[in-house]
């Protein structure tokens, strides 16, 4: 039964209708929101948690069309930002 899942998911890649998101621990997460957007992922939880930022978007967008890596055709940027959740208890107070 699992080896169908992992097949179907892969299926959906292979057609485009989701995308692979690998974490730092190396497991795969399966992505279905298509449109541009980035990820958070928390080491602490291995967990990745879309977040939309449309300026940030557009920055990246004109920094490479401005700018072409050599030899390669950007098709999709996606910014993957790596940390854990802050706790805001432990923060010091004044800084």
């Amino acid at each position: 039964m699992v080896a169908t899942v992992y097949n179907n998911l892969e299926a959906l890649e292979k057609a485009k209708l989701i995308n692979k998101v690998l974490t730092e621990k190396g497991s795969m997460k399966y992505d279905g929101i298509l449109t541009d957007h980035h990820h958070l992922l928390d080491t602490g939880e291995d967990r990745i948690t879309d977040y939309f930022d449309e300026d940030l978007t557009k920055l990246l967008k004109e920094y490479f069309r401005k700018k072409p890596v050599p030899g390669f055709q950007v098709s999709r940027i996606m910014v993957q930002l790596i940390g854990s959740k802050s706790d805001p208890s432990t923060k010091t107070k004044g800084k």
